[in-house]
């Protein structure tokens, strides 16, 4: 009997994150990428090709090939 079940690995892409390159899975969101990277979600803001995207449609904001990135987040000093 042949195993028609095969495994495959989730797709990758290549984003780029504050400048840096970034592999991660097909289909992650802007949300998804702040849990890849352990980052809080209260006190920071993030951009998708320069474009500031609300803190509302990041769980909606599915992140494609060759994107760039922006996060910050917010620091006190003196």
């Amino acid at each position: 009997m042949e195993n028609t079940t095969q495994q495959f690995a989730p797709e990758t892409m290549n984003i780029w994150v504050n400048g840096e390159p970034k592999l991660i899975s097909a289909g992650t969101s802007l949300d998804g990428l702040l849990d890849l990277l352990k980052l809080p979600k209260v006190g920071v803001a993030a951009a998708l090709d320069a474009e500031v995207v609300h803190k509302r449609m990041w769980t909606e904001t599915i992140l494609a090939e060759g994107q760039r990135v922006e996060i910050l987040t917010i620091s006190q000093g003196g």
